[in-house]
């Protein structure tokens, strides 16, 4: 009788026991289950295109070419002034995507009505999203240049600029196009958030 009043306790303490190993093993292995399934996503990021050389203008008059972005990563997006719904909600997540990226990532944004869209006008029109200045580019010039651009980086290039893509495209240090995300998807927003804190890092 004595024997099995004494096994009662032992047996609890080993079930207690048993228990709190799982409380810490459990949460660390999927913690590291989580931790490589994100990596598994961020290093996934295969080059699909690389940016031709292009020569414009951005909304202070001054000229922009990818040479001149080279030796940072950059995510650009297609818009236009006159855009009235979807435009002005791309260009708010890019706007907040200045204080998500780290700072050495530049932005572009690119006119697909250039004919309207001057320099002095996205210079206004700039002002709506609060650009960090020398970091975020609104760019024009003759439409021949802003099409190849958007032929470039394998988008429409439709006489109609109401059907431009709303996709941000993020691009590396070396002008590698490295990505296409939803800019009105969240989510999509996130992974270029995700890759672009990982590319940055230099791995």
């Amino acid at each position: 009788g004595g024997q099995i009043m004494m096994r009662a306790p032992i047996r609890r303490s080993f079930l207690w026991t048993l228990l709190a190993v799982n409380l810490v093993i459990l949460p660390a292995l999927l913690f590291l289950r989580f931790q490589t399934e994100r990596q598994g996503r961020v290093r996934l990021l295969p080059v699909v295109g690389k940016v031709a050389e292009f020569r414009l203008t951005d909304q202070n008059g001054k000229t922009v070419t990818a040479e001149t972005l080279k030796g940072s990563p950059w995510v650009a997006n297609f818009m236009f002034t006159r855009c009235p719904g979807q435009c002005p909600a791309m260009n708010a997540k890019m706007s907040a995507l200045q204080g998500r990226l780290p700072p050495g990532i530049r932005f572009v944004s690119f006119t697909v009505d250039p004919a309207h869209d001057t320099p002095a006008v996205l210079s206004e029109y700039a002002r709506r999203f609060y650009p960090e200045k020398d970091r975020w580019f609104f760019l024009t010039g003759p439409k021949e240049s802003t099409d190849k651009v958007l032929s470039n980086f394998h988008l429409n290039n439709s006489d109609d600029p109401g059907l431009h893509t709303f996709r941000f495209v993020f691009i590396d240090k070396n002008g590698a196009i490295r990505g296409y995300y939803d800019s009105l998807n969240d989510q999509a927003v996130d992974q270029l958030v995700q890759d672009a804190w990982y590319l940055a890092s230099g791995k």
